[in-house]
């Protein structure tokens, strides 16, 4: 092969790499504005987007069946206080769910509840802070929301887990850092005592520094 030849096929080869380094940076930015977009319901029933809960709590995915998620539940119970300390909000999905609930559009919410969200304005930031002050918005949150519009919560999960070559539908546990951005994925449940030491509390320097 000539040394022109050669230098063709390197040229095509990092085109190719960029082309496709670009499309993955693309598809993650896509992720990270729909997941923050996705809807919880707190434990005054009021009902808000993930993105309204930033610089609030790391909200911890456990995506499963049934009798995994609800096993991992009532371990996080013995660990409680540390974790409340370090702003964990657990978020249950269970595998299924989502196909029994008629989506409609607002990502399946009724009405009451969509006109409870906020408005969509140009500016994103400003949406995330101008619908509740956000004192009032920590005493309403508690150790663990209920997702609303559970399929498109395990639509987005599933999406997650191709792009980390996890088989989708495997159970699955995702820790969000407190700017909302995806902390780290492991398969199966927790290991709570594991998380306690990964997370600092709120207060923290470390925490601080992740809004």
């Amino acid at each position: 092969m000539s040394l022109n030849s050669a230098g063709i096929v390197v040229f095509v080869a990092l085109l190719f790499w960029d082309n496709k380094k670009e499309e993955e940076q693309l598809a993650q930015i896509l992720r990270d504005e729909t997941l923050s977009r996705l809807p919880l319901r707190l434990s005054t029933d009021r009902i808000v987007e993930l993105v309204q809960l930033r610089d609030t709590v790391r909200p911890v995915i456990l995506a499963g069946k049934k009798e995994t998620v609800s096993l991992a539940m009532r371990n996080a119970e013995k660990f409680r206080t540390e974790l409340l300390k370090r702003g964990v909000l657990l978020v249950p999905v269970i595998w299924g769910e989502g196909r029994e609930t008629k989506i409609k559009k607002g990502f399946g919410l009724s009405q009451k509840a969509v006109t409870s969200l906020p408005s969509i304005g140009e500016d994103f930031d400003q949406r995330t802070q101008s619908i509740i002050a956000k004192s009032k918005l920590k005493s309403e949150i508690r150790f663990k929301a209920e997702v609303v519009s559970p399929a498109e919560w395990e639509r987005w999960i599933r999406d997650q887990q191709k792009s980390e070559g996890v088989t989708p539908g495997e159970d699955v546990y995702i820790i969000l850092r407190l700017d909302g951005r995806v902390r780290r994925s492991g398969k199966g449940m927790p290991d709570w005592a594991q998380i306690l030491k990964e997370l600092p509390p709120m207060e923290a320097i470390l925490s601080k520094l992740e809004r």
